[in-house]
């Protein structure tokens, strides 16, 4: 963080023409780069919307799933927020973090894909947790 008055704002802009570029090179890069993003494989078939056991090549969570024809195919879907512990109690619900691996991230801003990770479903060995 810095500390600056907002008169102090235009001074920040480097730029020699002393306008904001919009075609920042990292960010195009990136954008070029998601043409490239692999599509689920053969080993975790299923994009996990972050939803038996959801396995990503990082974790996995034991869920109750159910069929749903409004989704597209090949998706898992869990609501965010579940996962939560009070008071250093019991995760409340699939802790849906998991599956996710901070290094499968946005390379700019570091933040997660937690909209997009390949998952298999396999059959629970104990009762899936409610």
């Amino acid at each position: 963080m810095s500390r600056h008055e907002c008169d102090d704002t235009w001074n920040l802009i480097a730029n020699a023409d002393r306008r904001v570029h919009l075609a920042i090179p990292e960010m195009l890069d990136e954008l070029r780069s998601l043409r490239e993003e692999p599509r689920a494989g053969h080993a975790f078939p299923f994009i996990l919307a972050a939803g038996e056991r959801c396995r990503s090549a990082h974790g996995e969570i034991d869920v109750v799933i159910e069929r749903d024809e409004d989704l597209r195919r090949g998706t898992v879907s869990l609501p965010h927020g579940y996962g939560m512990r009070h008071r250093g109690g019991a995760p409340i619900r699939p802790q849906i973090n998991r599956p996710t691996h901070s290094a499968h991230c946005d390379s700019l801003s570091r933040t997660p894909y937690h909209k997009y990770v390949p998952v298999q479903i396999l059959a629970a060995a104990s009762p899936a947790a409610t």
